[in-house]
C-alpha cells in the first residue's frame, strides 16, 4: 500500500497552512475511531461529510503499517497527538534527521507531494 516497509517510518514535513485542511472537524471528530465503526457510521447515515471520514480511514491505515511523524507549524501538538503521530518541533528537524542518518535506514524523499501516494513493491 505505502512506499514504507512494514514498521517504517513516514514523516511528513510541511507547513500546513490551511491547518487539517477544509474537513478539519469531521476529521477530528472521527480520528478517535477505528475504521470498522467509521464504516459502520457512514452506513448507518450518521456521517455526512465521507471525504473527512475518508480521510481518518486513509490515515488510520498507514498507522496499522508503520509510525507517523509531523514536523509542522500549521498542526499543534494537540492535533497531532489527537491524530495519533509523533510531533516533532520544527525547531527539532535536524535531531530527527540526525537520528534517521545515523541508523541503518532507506530514506526516501517526495517533493510537492500533495496528490501523490506511492507504493513499494518488493524486488
Amino acid at each position: 500500500m505505502l512506499a514504507t516497509k512494514e514498521g517504517g517510518e513516514i514523516v511528513l514535513l510541511s507547513p500546513c497552512h490551511e491547518g487539517i485542511g477544509p474537513h478539519a472537524d469531521q476529521f477530528m471528530n472521527l480520528v478517535d475511531l477505528d475504521t470498522l465503526e467509521i464504516l459502520d457510521r457512514i452506513r448507518k447515515g450518521k456521517i455526512e461529510d465521507i471525504m473527512g471520514a475518508s480521510e481518518v480511514i486513509l490515515l488510520n491505515l498507514m498507522k496499522d503499517k508503520c509510525k507517523l511523524t509531523i514536523v509542522s507549524e500549521g498542526l499543534s501538538e494537540v492535533e497531532v497527538k489527537k491524530m495519533g503521530c509523533r510531533y516533532v518541533p520544527l525547531l527539532s528537524l535536524q535531531a530527527l534527521i540526525n537520528r534517521c542518518l545515523k541508523s541503518n535506514l532507506r530514506i526516501g524523499v517526495i517533493h510537492q507531494s500533495a496528490e501523490i501516494f506511492p507504493k513499494y513493491v518488493k524486488s
